[in-house]
């Protein structure tokens, strides 16, 4: 399982209370890139994107998913929303160009 967080603030609390073993945080700096209508070279050049496929192994589909679960850790926000779903989006990447 991985809980993918919006800023340091949501992950310093999981990280407190989470299994070492089979539980992973991965915390997104910044807003994530709107990846809806880009191609995998762009979202590749971008840092936080690429470092984020590669740690759930999503590069070319999701088939490889390396977690059985994903959670989408953010704040009760219009920005925390926004980020939910670009992420969504980011794990769909199957059907992007």
């Amino acid at each position: 399982m991985v809980f993918i967080c919006e800023g340091q603030s949501a992950a310093g609390s999981i990280t407190s209370c989470r299994d070492v073993n089979n539980q992973a945080v991965f915390v997104l700096k910044g807003k994530p890139l709107n990846v809806w209508d880009l191609k995998r070279d762009v979202m590749y050049k971008n840092d936080e994107m690429y470092n984020l496929m590669q740690a759930l192994n999503v590069e070319d589909n999701t088939e490889g998913l390396r977690y059985e679960k994903v959670i989408l850790a953010t704040d009760a926000d219009v920005d925390g929303s926004r980020s939910c779903q670009r992420m969504n989006r980011v794990l769909s990447i199957d059907s992007a160009k």
